[in-house]
């Protein structure tokens, strides 16, 4: 088994110079890669104007299929 143990994804879209995978995205990325599973972090940076909650990170994973997403 392949655990990705540093990955950000955004449930949201937000309006970011640099744009991050949705969960699905992220999904099928890490499937095309051979990852098992992915440990998100939210994103909290001074350089990211919208910092991520730990509870998106949360229903991120809940709703992740299989659990391919672990917080």
């Amino acid at each position: 088994m392949i655990i990705d143990i540093h990955s950000h994804c955004y449930k949201y879209p937000y309006p970011f110079v640099t744009r991050f995978l949705d969960p699905e995205e992220l999904l099928e990325k890490n499937r095309s890669l051979g990852i098992d599973k992915a440990l998100l972090l939210p994103v909290v940076n001074p350089e990211i104007y919208l910092p991520q909650s730990v509870d998106e990170i949360l229903e991120i994973c809940r709703a992740s299929e299989e659990g391919n997403h672990i917080a």
